[in-house]
């Protein structure tokens, strides 16, 4: 506070007041996410569970198609850790990416994990593949 009344430039003084200050550490949500795809005739299944903690709560969903643009976001009940959706398959909507975030405010507790979903162009309808965004590893369909 001292430097701030002390600095003379006034442009300067409002750059820090709206951008904030650049050292102050961001709180990101101390636990993980993970998720597991099945492929249906029909549909994706998708289970979200939480790693090394369990708790009820809240999840919000954010999906994106392949171009990064938002699709949707939905809110549903966290049970015991874990949460499942079901995907219908739309040829006309590509799915790119899911982020997920969970939160009890009771307990003053979160969560947040994301999966990116990769499109084969090989032969007809191929498998779609799922990277976990926090490993990198893929799952099989």
């Amino acid at each position: 506070m001292r430097v701030k009344r002390s600095q003379k430039n006034r442009l300067m003084i409002e750059t820090y007041n709206l951008l904030g200050d650049p050292a102050a550490r961001l709180a990101l949500p101390s636990h993980e996410i993970k998720f597991k795809i099945k492929q249906r005739r029909d549909f994706l299944e998708i289970k979200g569970r939480l790693v090394d903690v369990s708790f009820d709560g809240q999840v919000i969903i954010d999906w994106q198609d392949a171009q990064g643009a938002p699709i949707q976001s939905q809110q549903m009940e966290l049970h015991r850790g874990s949460f499942k959706l079901r995907i219908d398959n739309d040829p006309e909507q590509e799915i790119g990416k899911a982020q997920a975030y969970a939160w009890n405010e009771q307990q003053n507790i979160d969560a947040m994990g994301g999966i990116v979903f990769e499109t084969q162009v090989a032969a007809m309808e191929a498998p779609r593949r799922a990277i976990n965004t926090e490993s990198g590893r893929q799952s099989r369909p």
